[in-house]
C-alpha cells in the first residue's frame, strides 16, 4: 500500500482553508495534487518535470485516497497578515530553508498586506496520510522528487516535509480514517487526470503568460465528500476493570524509565492481556519491582511465562502472590484523585489532553493538572527510544467527579509500561 505523508515540522496546527474560509478539514487531496504539481515545477529539467507531472497523472487514475488525518481541535483567530517566513527549526540546511523563502512557485505573492482569515486546526500528531494503493517503485521516486521541494502543507506557516513511500505504513497516533463517499452514480469527482490538466494551465497563466485568463474551476473543486469510518485515539478507555492478576516479581528493583526497555525485551503478549508495571509509587525513589500481568487466565498465565524466559535474570523465583506491593494493585481502593505513575504519552498540547482525558474516562476529569516535567519527586520521565509518533510525556494529576477502579492505563504505548495511573497519596511500601 503506496502512502504519501505529510509531516509538520515545529507546529502542530494546519491551517488550510476551504472556500468560505472554514479549516480544509480533513485536507482535500487536491491540495496534495496542487502540491505535487507545484514541486514538480521546480524541477530544472523538462524531461524530467514531464516525468513527474506524468506520475502524478498516472496517481489520479486511481480512487481518490483514504486520509488518515490526527484528532483535531478547531482553531478561531482574527484576520491578520501572513507572510511567509522561514521555519523556526534549529539546524535546518540552507538547502531545506531555500523552499521556505518565496511562493512564486506557486504563483502566489509574499508580500500581500491584506489581511487573511487564519482559521485552522490544532494536531493531536503532527501528522497526515494519504493512502493513494498500489503505485510502483518508479513512480514513487518521481513523486518523491516533487515532494522534497514541497516546503508546507496548508498555509505557508504550515512548514512540512512530505514523503512518499511504498512500504505498509504504521498507524498514526490518534489517527481517524476518512474514506472517499461512494457517488451513486459512480463518477469520480475532482480526484482526475482533469484536475491535473487545470493545475497544468493555471501554471501556464500565472508564470508563463501573465495576464491570459485563468481556466475555469468548474467541476475541477466539486468537493470531495469523506466518510469518517474509524478512530483510534492514543488514549482509549482506560481497563478498569477488576481482573484478576498473575504477579511476575524482579530480583531487584528498577528505575521506572527503564520499564520500557524491559517491556521491549518481552515483545508482543498474547491479545488482551497487559503488563502493568508494579511501581511504589507515592514515596520518595520509586522503584518498579515487576509486572502484574491481567487478562483472561490461560493468556495471563502464558504471558507471564513469556515474560519471566524473556527478562531472564531479572525474573524472581518468588511467586509473588504475598508481596505487600502486589497486593496494594490487587487491593486498590475505588478513588477520585488520580496520577501518572508513568507518563502519559499522548497529545501535544493542555486542551487536547484535557480534553482527551475527560472524553474517555468513564465520569470525565476535572482538576486537571498536567506538565511535561514531573509533578513529584518520585516520578520520572522516560528515554526517548526511537518512538517518532510525535507525541508528549506527561505527568498528570486529576480528579473523577465519581471513585472509580484502578489502576488506570491511558494513553498511546501502554505496551511499553506509558500511561500508569495510581491513586494519590497511598501509603508506599514494597
Amino acid at each position: 500500500m503506496a502512502h504519501i505523508r505529510i509531516d509538520f515540522l515545529h507546529r502542530r496546527e494546519y491551517h488550510g482553508l476551504g472556500r468560505n474560509d472554514d479549516p480544509d478539514w480533513p485536507p482535500s487531496p487536491l491540495r496534495l495534487l496542487g502540491a505535487l504539481i507545484a514541486g514538480a515545477h521546480t524541477l530544472e529539467s523538462d524531461d524530467e518535470r514531464r516525468s513527474v507531472l506524468g506520475a502524478v497523472e498516472r496517481l489520479t487514475f486511481r480512487a481518490a485516497p483514504v486520509i488518515h488525518a490526527p484528532g483535531h481541535l478547531h482553531l478561531r483567530h482574527p484576520r491578520t497578515y501572513t507572510e511567509k517566513t522561514a521555519p523556526g527549526t534549529a539546524g535546518a540546511t540552507a538547502g531545506v530553508l531555500d523552499k521556505f523563502l518565496d511562493l512564486t512557485v506557486v504563483g502566489m505573492s509574499t508580500s500581500s498586506r491584506t489581511a487573511k482569515p487564519v482559521h485552522g486546526v490544532l494536531l493531536e500528531a503532527p501528522t497526515i496520510r494519504f493512502d493513494v494503493g498500489a503505485m510502483s517503485d518508479e513512480d514513487a521516486s518521481l513523486l518523491q522528487r516533487a515532494a522534497d521541494a514541497i516546503g508546507y502543507f496548508g498555509r505557508s506557516q504550515d512548514h512540512a516535509i512530505v514523503t512518499v513511500s511504498t512500504s505498509d505504513p504504521e498507524a498514526l497516533p490518534g489517527e481517524v480514517v476518512y474514506e472517499p463517499h461512494p457517488d451513486p452514480l459512480g463518477r469520480q469527482r475532482g480526484w482526475t487526470p482533469e484536475s491535473v490538466s487545470w493545475f497544468e494551465a493555471r501554471h501556464h497563466a500565472i508564470m508563463l503568460d501573465p495576464g491570459r485568463p485563468l481556466p475555469a474551476e468548474v467541476g475541477v473543486f466539486t468537493r470531495l465528500r469523506y466518510d469518517r469510518r474509524s478512530s483510534s485515539n492514543p488514549t482509549a478507555p482506560p481497563d478498569t476493570s477488576r481482573d484478576p492478576l498473575t504477579p511476575v516479581m524482579f530480583t531487584r528493583g528498577i528505575r521506572l524509565s527503564d520499564v520500557p526497555r524491559q517491556l521491549r525485551l518481552v515483545g508482543a503478549l498474547p491479545e488482551g492481556v497487559r503488563a502493568i508495571p508494579l511501581v511504589n509509587f507515592n514515596r520518595p525513589g520509586a522503584k518498579c519491582y515487576g509486572f502484574a500481568v491481567s487478562g483472561a487466565l490461560q493468556p495471563r498465565l502464558t504471558a507471564a511465562a513469556l515474560i519471566r524466559d524473556r527478562i531472564g535474570p531479572l525474573a524472581s523465583e518468588e511467586v509473588g502472590v504475598e508481596s505487600p506491593l502486589f497486593h496494594r494493585y490487587t487491593d486498590m481502593a475505588a478513588g477520585r484523585r488520580w496520577i501518572t505513575a508513568t507518563p502519559i504519552r499522548a497529545f501535544g498540547h493542555p486542551r487536547m489532553l484535557e480534553r482527551a482525558l475527560t472524553s474517555v474516562l468513564p465520569t470525565g476529569a476535572i482538576d486537571v493538572e498536567a506538565s511535561t516535567r514531573p509533578l513529584d519527586a518520585w516520578q520520572q520521565r522516560f528515554p526517548d527510544l526511537d518512538l517518532t509518533d510525535g507525541l508528549s510525556q506527561w505527568f498528570v494529576r486529576f480528579t473523577t467527579p465519581e471513585a472509580i477502579d484502578g489502576p488506570l492505563s491511558i494513553g498511546a504505548r501502554t505496551d511499553l509500561g506509558f500511561g500508569l495511573c495510581v491513586p494519590v497519596h497511598t501509603g508506599g511500601s514494597r
